[in-house]
């Protein structure tokens, strides 16, 4: 889901609120964002947004 709502280029803030349905628990969402930029899956902008790779 999140490598789905990252079509477009988002900052960690915009994307906690995008999944605020799904999930409240920012500890699982830091955990899921280091997983998915350890595997290659997503970067880190020098402006702090998140991109799909």
């Amino acid at each position: 889901m999140i490598l789905r709502l990252l079509d477009a280029p988002k900052t960690p803030n915009e994307l906690a609120v995008d999944l605020a349905p799904v999930t409240t628990d920012p500890t699982r969402l830091i955990d899921a964002l280091d997983c998915l930029y350890a595997l290659g899956k997503v970067t880190l902008s020098e402006e702090g947004a998140l991109e799909r790779c």
